[in-house]
């Protein structure tokens, strides 16, 4: 995942991975509650899945999540397929890591018939940084489209665009401003 820049908001996913259907499952996640804040939890996969289906003790940094549902059967996962979502505030920088606990809640699994099988996790961690990187570069690119400029800003190095904050000078006189239109992101 990207780095989450301190005080603000994002998400980190936690993958697994299975063989069977996910009718039913249950795992306990613990973390350090000083380092982030989680504000939710939600699932890519699962439909249906909200906050009744997990308890979270923000002070203990431990997450219990109890799926049993019969949207789950037939949906499986390859390695590093997100089963959760994270939705968190970082408080502290640096790499944190949220590992799936036995002593919060084992980690088991379920088909639709009851039979269990192994559900394969790993631990994922969450970097969060003070700043954006001092070598962060971007350039602009402008093009005359019938009587509009259009300028595209551009990242000039290898970074993870988080936020992103700008300020452009013209003349007035010369350009009138017409409004930002939102651009898509790519990699």
């Amino acid at each position: 995942d990207a780095p989450l820049l301190l005080n603000t908001a994002g998400t980190l996913d936690i993958p697994a991975s299975w063989t069977g259907d996910l009718a039913a499952f249950q795992a306990g996640l613990a973390f350090d509650p000083t380092a982030f804040t989680v504000t939710g939890v939600t699932s890519p996969l699962l439909t249906g899945f909200d906050a009744s289906h997990f308890t979270l003790d923000a002070a203990a940094g431990e997450l219990a999540v109890a799926w049993f549902d019969p949207s789950g059967a037939g949906v499986t996962a390859a390695p590093g397929t997100p089963l959760l979502t994270l939705h968190v505030v970082g408080d502290s920088p640096g790499v944190h890591e949220v590992v799936w606990s036995a002593e919060v809640l084992p980690l088991e699994a379920a088909n639709a018939s009851g039979q269990t099988f192994p559900l394969q996790a790993s631990t994922n961690a969450l970097t969060i940084i003070e700043s954006m990187p001092a070598d962060a570069a971007f350039a602009l690119e402008g093009s005359w489209n019938g009587g509009s400029l259009a300028v595209d800003v551009i990242a000039m190095t290898n970074i993870d665009l988080l936020s992103f904050q700008a300020s452009f000078g013209f003349n007035p006189s010369a350009l009138g401003f017409t409004g930002v239109t939102p651009g898509e992101l790519s990699s």
